[in-house]
């Protein structure tokens, strides 16, 4: 009884809504049609919208340390994450010959092939934020 009374109101809806689906018939018959959009010269004559930033990040993990010509530097320790020079590093990224092999609570360790570097946070201006 539940189906003939469901199968007889959809009947009743469908039947009564021709208009609607005439509406949605026009509606998909205008979507259909082509649009024309800008020409190439137009296009062309575009400018860009976006300002272009020069890279910063690691690409690919790999830094080369004679680009920069700067020693090696750490500005800051946040989380699992360390500054050197201008780059945020991460244990097992690589800067020049070196690897970030530890991040400590005011230091970080470089290691290659022959020799480990700490680097340590200077006096000064560091700030210590604790939370709970």
């Amino acid at each position: 009884m539940k189906k003939f009374t469901l199968i007889a109101l959809c009947c009743i809806f469908m039947s009564g809504n021709d208009e609607i689906i005439k509406q949605y018939a026009n509606f998909i018959q205008d979507i259909n049609e082509k649009r024309t959009g800008l020409t190439e010269i137009e296009i062309q004559s575009l400018s860009n919208p976006f300002i272009i930033k020069p890279q910063t990040t690691v690409s690919s993990n790999i830094v080369d340390i004679n680009e920069t010509q700067d020693p090696y530097r750490l500005y800051a320790i946040f989380d699992n994450k360390v500054k050197i020079n201008s780059l945020w590093l991460k244990k097992g990224d690589l800067i020049g010959p070196y690897t970030v092999e530890k991040i400590k609570q005011s230091s970080v360790i470089l290691k290659n092939q022959t020799q480990n570097l700490e680097l340590n946070l200077t006096k000064g201006k560091n700030v210590n934020i604790s939370y709970k």
